[in-house]
């Protein structure tokens, strides 16, 4: 894992700077985090999620690095953009619909807006 956050976290940096990456990141760990605790009790309640996540802590920075991959995926000219979004959009819902945990659902959340992100950045 450390390999991949190197990877990704420099090839942003290289990319957008530092604030644009660390903006990137800190939507994706915010705005996961708070979407995933918004969502957790409805889930379990519904079976969206199983009921082993209620009670799970997730303090880690994956959804930041989530956040900050769909950025640099976002920001790549065609074809690569497209690709990559497909790519990981795919394993990231695979993820999902096979664990059924909730921090597979906020790695989702936090992919979209690095995504958005990157395509913005990309357009100016």
């Amino acid at each position: 894992m450390p390999p991949l956050v190197a990877v990704v976290l420099s090839a942003s940096q290289r990319r957008y700077g530092r604030r644009r990456t660390l903006a990137a990141a800190v939507l994706g760990h915010v705005g996961a985090t708070v979407a995933t605790s918004a969502i957790l009790a409805p889930a379990v309640r519904r079976g969206w999620i199983a009921d082993r996540e209620s009670r799970r802590l997730d303090v880690g920075a994956s959804y930041a690095l989530a956040a900050v991959a769909g950025l640099v995926a976002g920001g790549l000219g065609r074809p690569w953009s497209r690709c990559c979004t497909v790519a990981v959009s795919t394993a990231l819902v695979g993820a999902l619909a096979h664990n059924r945990g909730i921090t597979d659902a906020g790695h989702l959340i936090a992919w979209g807006p690095g995504l958005l992100l990157g395509r913005r950045f990309r357009a100016r």
